[in-house]
């Protein structure tokens, strides 16, 4: 979720906000996962990004990769659709990659605050905000979606050639 950084008075993260911290780690890990399981994919097609370590280059690529004897038709449908499915994730790893997390706290609810490096150089006062379940739902869903790329990295290494038919038996009939 977006919102506008200035809504927030921000407190000192304090020892019972520890689990945003180990949140956002595993978050992490579980973007490091999703990235692996991209450009294993992406070496089984013989799909390269123009720059490397541009993963979104990569996504764009594999969006449109074509069926081929390496990659089946419903395959190329999944990974088109996993692509999509993938693209928003990168932007939420940015944000959380490249961002100072600040926590701040009610006396309900405590909230970790990431505004990208590049959107305060810009002045722009956007940041992403989480709670404690969001950001576990976010490290399950990255996790789930890099089991998905991997199902269709397996399935395309079993795809094997059409077989020619079986040669007759010894001492077989001849053809006419």
């Amino acid at each position: 979720m977006m919102t506008s950084i200035d809504q927030y008075s921000f407190s000192q993260p304090f020892e019972s906000n520890l689990d945003f911290y180990r949140l956002r780690s595993e978050c992490i890990d579980s973007f490091a996962m999703l990235e692996a399981s991209i450009y294993r994919l992406a070496a089984l097609l013989k799909i390269e990004s123009e720059t490397k370590g541009q993963l979104s280059q990569l996504l764009k690529k594999l969006k449109v990769a074509p069926a081929s004897p390496q990659l089946s038709r419903v395959n190329a449908s999944k990974l088109k659709d996993l692509c999509e499915k993938a693209a928003p994730l990168l932007d939420q790893r940015a944000d959380l990659v490249h961002s100072q997390m600040k926590v701040v706290c009610s006396p309900s609810e405590c909230l970790a605050i990431f505004q990208n490096a590049i959107d305060v150089s810009a002045g722009q006062p956007d940041a992403r905000v989480y709670n404690t379940r969001m950001m576990s739902e976010l490290a399950d869903e990255v996790q789930e979606t890099s089991s998905q790329f991997d199902n269709v990295r397996n399935k395309s290494t079993k795809i094997t050639p059409p077989s020619s038919p079986p040669l007759p038996s010894p001492g077989a009939a001849a053809g006419p």
